[in-house]
């Protein structure tokens, strides 16, 4: 493939993304530029973002064979408990207001929703463009989304219990 087939091919695929997935990316981003900064985050909205992530790919659980929630859960259950132990160094400041915590500005955040929109893009395309490959590889997709659900999961699951084991220790003192 030369190179000016190669940009002919990049223009045109962003040109004919749909609108909605730019607002998306939109969306993504603002997120990603506001973590970068310390932010007040209410612990029970930290569990909506892996419950979207898993309702995103409702079909292919419908669809597939059982090696497909098998591939999703094992992510999710890996995902989940390396992102619990590692979310642990992170500097938690617990609000006054209940089931509050500060938490402080990182890059992570940023460059984590950047993966997980790149990887959904290309899988989008991939399905749109060449179904039959798109369809071997869904396990793959599939995995990367109990990946990235899993990273949000530990996370809650960690403040949560980091937030409940604060108020246990207050009601012994």
């Amino acid at each position: 493939m030369t190179q000016q087939t190669l940009a002919s091919l990049i223009f045109t695929t962003l040109y004919h993304t749909p609108l909605w997935v730019w607002l998306v990316f939109g969306y993504l981003f603002f997120i990603g530029i506001r973590a970068l900064k310390p932010r007040v985050v209410y612990i029970p909205t930290l569990f909506i973002i892996p419950l979207v992530l898993s309702a995103l790919k409702w079909k292919l659980f419908l669809e597939n064979s059982p090696l497909i929630w098998v591939s999703y859960f094992a992510c999710l259950a890996v995902s989940s408990f390396i992102s619990f132990k590692c979310v642990g160094k992170q500097k938690i400041k617990l609000m006054p207001k209940p089931m509050s915590i500060q938490l402080p500005g990182t890059y992570s955040v940023l460059i984590i929703w950047m993966t997980f929109f790149a990887m959904k893009y290309f899988f989008g395309f991939l399905n749109a463009t060449q179904h039959a490959l798109y369809n071997n590889l869904a396990v793959l997709d599939i995995g990367i989304n109990g990946v990235f659900s899993g990273y949000f999961l530990g996370k809650a699951i960690h403040y949560l219990n980091y937030n409940a084991k604060f108020k246990k220790n207050v009601k012994n003192k």
